[in-house]
């Protein structure tokens, strides 16, 4: 929290200096204020021709802008820089400019680098804003995508973008950047006419299922986490396919029934390959090697790039963690105990807010939803101070702005997940969207029952109805239950309401969950 209030008071230092400076004032030259009022610019997209698999490069300019500022009574010239340029096709997030790399090395140095600002109570010229610069500085970056055509212009080339097939006439194709104050450009826009293409073979819905029940440190076992994400992927597929080609992929890792074997296939390599195959990045052979024998090989054939017609919904159920900086972190089942700090897992064998943005950034689908069933799951949306906004934050929040996701977390920022014990054997959350959501048909209410229930109102429901759940158990009113193990103080004290984000800009396009 304290993070996300540091933000803030930042945004509106940088802005109000902004004013400050058509005011007259004078600002010290190279201060993290003198170039707040300044955008580099950008060149309208240019879109190539269509390849034989329906796909364009989108080519954009980009130019750091110059001023003039008095410094001690002299001119000094100071210069926006040109930072994380990003390319979006109707207003969907579809390329980036900077090397997954430099990503890394951000993302991996970022944690650290925030709790050292927070504790020297920096809001400026914070070391994460170093690692910024540093990571999205595209005049420095060093690839075949961009060309360097002075100290201050370069052209860059996002390559193989995906047409729709949709029905769609046109689209629009647009793209902005940062100053090195992180404040955005203007947006470049150009509308392109779409081209006769051939008609999808099919639409895919992509339903990846990941569910750890037990892990590597015994302290972070979970009851039914692997149940809960069994019983929502076949309760989706059974109400998706026929209109979709349903791919099904399930990563659980359980101690087995006594009937089965143990499963360990909820391992961090087997989810950040899954993810970036659907969003075609080459693997390395060891990495699909282990992905195919966790999922098949035959299911591994179907998992390919995703495409505009596509649609991916992506659910964990495991724990969740959060640290005081508001990082948030997903736990897999391949964890290890912290050399430095007590009673959490080692921090690079968690799955952070910030590696599954990466590991997202190149998804394509015409719809994207990620259900979090852990405690604390909110803070994978809003711990790194995200604002809905086009900003240049980093994390899972910025991601499903830009992508136009929907993000449903069992949890609030300070809740903990519940698991339903006795018969039902659920996590509250599973317990809403599979058994009374779909299983009852109460999910189908707004604005009241008519025999169609829509993915909006199926993530609605479930927001509105876990709290109601959490009564009835805590009351000992839930049938087939126990009740909330969390003591009696649980029933005043305790209550579990999950968070509903919903980025999409269009909101008259929506999924049919069909009986």
């Amino acid at each position: 929290m304290k993070h996300y209030v540091m933000n803030i008071v930042r945004s509106l230092i940088v802005v109000g200096l902004a004013c400050g400076m058509s005011l007259g004032w004078n600002i010290p030259a190279r201060s993290n204020f003198s170039v707040a009022f300044m955008s580099p610019g950008i060149g309208e997209p240019a879109i190539g021709a269509v390849t034989a698999d329906g796909t364009v490069d989108v080519t954009v300019e980009v130019e750091s802008a110059t001023e003039t500022l008095q410094k001690d009574g002299k001119p000094v010239k100071v210069t926006s820089g040109v930072y994380d340029l990003r390319l979006f096709r109707d207003g969907q997030l579809v390329g980036s400019s900077i090397p997954k790399p430099a990503i890394e090395r951000y993302i991996a140095a970022a944690p650290a680098a925030v709790a050292r600002d927070i504790a020297a109570n920096k809001v400026l010229q914070t070391e994460e804003d170093a690692l910024w610069r540093t990571a999205n500085d595209l005049l420095k970056v060093t690839s075949p995508e961009l060309k360097i055509v002075s100290p201050t212009k370069a052209v860059y080339t996002f390559h193989n973008i995906q047409l729709p097939r949709d029905g769609r006439k046109e689209v629009e194709f647009s793209a902005y950047a940062f100053n090195t104050d992180r404040v955005k450009s203007d947006t470049a826009r150009s509308k392109y006419p779409l081209p006769q293409l051939p008609a999808a073979a099919s639409k895919k819905a992509y339903i990846v299922s990941v569910g750890v029940n037990t892990s590597d440190l015994v302290d972070w076992h979970l009851r039914f986490a692997a149940k809960d994400a069994e019983v929502t992927q076949k309760a989706l597929a059974d109400r998706l396919r026929d209109q979709y080609e349903v791919v099904p992929i399930l990563l659980i890792s359980d101690a087995g029934d006594g009937a089965g074997a143990p499963r360990k296939n909820a391992i961090k390599a087997n989810i950040r390959t899954t993810l970036e195959l659907l969003s075609g990045v080459a693997q390395q052979p060891a990495d699909v090697a282990r992905l195919s024998a966790a999922i098949g090989e035959s299911m591994l054939k179907k998992l390919a790039r995703s495409t505009p017609q596509d649609i991916v919904i992506i659910t964990f159920s495991s724990h969740g963690f959060a640290d005081p900086s508001g990082n948030f972190y997903l736990l897999p089942s391949d964890l290890r105990i912290s050399r430095t700090e007590p009673n959490i897992p080692e921090r690079d064998s968690m799955i952070s807010s910030d590696e599954l943005s990466l590991w997202m950034r190149d998804l394509d689908a015409s719809d994207a939803v990620m259900i979090v069933d852990a405690c604390y799951a909110a803070s994978s949306v809003t711990g790194t101070g995200f604002k809905p906004a086009p900003m240049g934050s980093r994390g899972l929040g910025q991601l499903a702005y830009d992508k136009q996701m929907r993000i449903l977390t069992a949890t609030r920022e300070k809740d903990a997940a519940v698991e339903i014990g006795g018969d039902v054997k659920e996590g509250l959350l599973t317990y809403a969207l599979v058994k009374e959501g779909l299983g009852d048909n109460m999910a189908d209410f707004k604005p009241k029952p008519d025999g169609k229930l829509y993915l909006s109102e199926w993530l609605e429901f479930a927001q509105n109805e876990v709290p109601v759940i959490f009564d009835k158990l805590a009351k000992g009113e839930l049938k087939g239950s126990k009740g909330v193990p969390f003591g009696s103080a649980a029933t005043t004290t305790y209550l579990q309401r999950p968070a509903l984000f919903d980025f999409r800009r269009k909101k008259d396009n929506d999924i049919q969950l069909v009986h």
